[in-house]
């Protein structure tokens, strides 16, 4: 397995939370297994999302999309951090 982490900060949770749920179906088809949601119960802002996947070259594909396929920019501000484990 691989693991995706991206590190966030959100600024509109409600709109995050109804893109990222609307997006489960197109993940699992290109290859992932599931995601995780943290946020930072010191800053509500900051949130870390683990990602499993079938196999590294999806991953990348998923990385290399996430922008294209999601407007992700209506919830969230400043940089994000993406990691590849695995």
């Amino acid at each position: 397995m691989v693991y995706v982490i991206i590190e966030q900060r959100i600024i509109d949770w409600p709109e995050f939370e109804h893109l990222f749920r609307g997006d489960v179906e197109r993940r699992k088809i290109i290859g992932s297994k599931g995601a995780k949601v943290l946020r930072d119960p010191n800053d509500a802002e900051n949130v870390v999302i683990y990602f499993e996947w079938e196999d590294l070259d999806k991953a990348r594909k998923f990385i290399a999309e996430w922008d294209a396929t999601v407007p992700w920019c209506r919830c969230r501000v400043l940089e994000e951090v993406f990691s590849i484990e695995g």
